[in-house]
């Protein structure tokens, strides 16, 4: 058997690249496995900061690791994780046929390389099989029985696929527009979601974003009608939370303690997605994403004559915007949308281009101009001012999602290229004069807490219900 490459792509987190290694170095094919690690550069200039970091990941790689080989690719320039990854992916891919990926803040179970291995092998002439997931989203819908199962969607947290499947990547999301028409796309490339993941997607083409290579391979995937093989239970784990500020209190893998010994011993012979965990994924996420009201919520909602009149013409205009209305006039019904919702606030916050509040976003001010937000920014949650001097500011190309809420009496920044995913609370009331920074290209989970006086590095991943502070 001839094994799959892997690839393992890395930046300026020395510890979390160690780790990485360690847990890879502890699979059962380790010693049979070629390693290619692909470490981007410093960014910017005389970026002393970053040039150090990047030199100290760098010392890491040069460890005597026990793999059948290693290569190092070293990046002169910071080339940001899309170009790096995909770019990566689709020179050693072309090359072997087939590989296996995975980020600097993923721990692997002792058999994953088994398990992907096995994988690509057996499904390497089934081309509706794209991708091969290490990842199993934590539902307790099911019970764990070393089983591997088809599905439609991807992941990113380590993961297989072949030159077959890579090369049809569509950087530009082409024909995604259908999902503004077709309800029943909509749905399934939401995964029963109000368009959670058709905003990102929308979110970042139109913005030129080229951070979330994932949620185009997640489009490429479902357009070529493909499948993902999944194990029931992951045998992967993210520890990407932040570098100095992040104390993980809640794990997103509670229900998965033995993950590194966990094993796949079964797999489909039938090329089919598995109906029933599907429709469990679907109310897993359900339940996280767009966070259902309770029985005495929707009683007061139903009683409230005047309350369900408003949220009617707010959904029936959300859902015309989008079928009817140029680019151009996006911006223009998005305020017009809000402004039932957020009434005469909406004048008193700064809006950079095509930067769009949705019907679900929430604003509160003290003060004129107290939030700021750049350009090609999408804010679906709440944003709200408990003082004269109290400022929030949020970049470019940033997605604050639904269900989360922005508090503060002092400062807080957040940068460009950001993706706050939902329920999460950055809060900042306290009385001593401490600012919540969240600076560039950093992905936070959902139900995450962001307490006051937390500072977020540049390129960090927090994990879903993480607390920092």
């Amino acid at each position: 058997m001839t094994y799959s490459p892997v690839l393992v792509f890395v930046y300026n987190r020395a510890d979390n690249a160690k780790k990485t290694l360690e847990a890879l170095e502890k699979n059962e094919l380790a010693k049979e496995s070629i390693v290619y690690i692909f470490s981007d550069g410093p960014k910017g200039k005389n970026n002393t900061i970053d040039e150090q970091k990047v030199s100290e990941t760098r010392a890491v790689l040069k460890t005597n690791w026990k793999f059948k080989e290693v290569n190092v690719i070293e990046r002169k320039e910071n080339w940001g994780i899309y170009d790096n990854l995909t770019k990566g992916v689709k020179e050693i891919v072309n090359k072997f046929g087939k590989v296996i990926v995975i980020e600097d803040d993923i721990l692997t179970s002792k058999n994953f390389l088994l398990y992907m291995n096995k994988s690509l092998q057996m499904y390497e002439k089934e081309y509706s099989v794209m991708q091969i997931s290490g990842y199993q989203f934590p539902s307790k819908k099911w019970k764990s029985n070393n089983q591997a199962i088809f599905l439609p969607h991807a992941t990113s947290w380590g993961w297989g696929t072949w030159s077959r499947a890579w090369n049809k990547l569509d950087h530009e999301s082409q024909g995604a527009e259908i999902l503004k028409k077709d309800i029943e796309k909509n749905k399934a490339f939401n995964l029963g979601t109000e368009n959670t993941f058709s905003n990102l997607l929308f979110s970042q083409t139109k913005s030129g974003n080229s951070n979330d290579w994932d949620i185009r391979w997640w489009w490429t995937i479902f357009n070529s009608n493909g499948l993902v093989l999944h194990p029931d239970s992951s045998l992967v784990r993210n520890i990407g939370f932040g570098e100095d500020a992040t104390h993980t209190k809640i794990d997103l893998f509670k229900d998965d303690q033995d993950f590194l010994n966990y094993s796949i011993k079964h797999y489909p012979k039938k090329i089919e997605i598995d109906k029933k965990k599907k429709k469990k994924i679907f109310q897993y996420f359900s339940k996280v994403y767009d966070n259902k009201p309770t029985l005495l919520q929707k009683l007061k909602y139903y009683l409230n004559p005047f309350e369900y009149f408003r949220k009617f013409k707010l959904i029936i205009i959300n859902k015309l915007k989008y079928i009817l209305l140029s680019d151009e006039n996006i911006v223009e019904i998005s305020k017009k949308i809000t402004s039932f919702q957020i009434k005469e606030n909406l004048s008193s916050i700064q809006m950079g281009e095509k930067s769009i509040l949705t019907s679900h976003a929430e604003i509160s001010v003290e003060s004129k101009d107290s939030i700021r937000i750049g350009d090609q920014s999408l804010i679906e949650g709440g944003l709200f001012t408990l003082s004269k001097n109290a400022l929030i500011t949020v970049g470019n190309n940033t997605v604050i999602s639904r269900g989360c809420k922005i508090i503060t009496k002092n400062k807080i920044q957040i940068g460009d290229n950001v993706s706050i995913n939902l329920n999460t609370i950055i809060i900042n009331n306290g009385s001593q004069e401490k600012n919540i920074t969240i600076e560039d290209n950093v992905k936070i989970g959902c139900n995450v807490t962001i307490l006051q006086g937390a500072i977020i590095k540049e390129n960090s991943k927090i994990s879903s219900g993480s607390i920092v502070k």
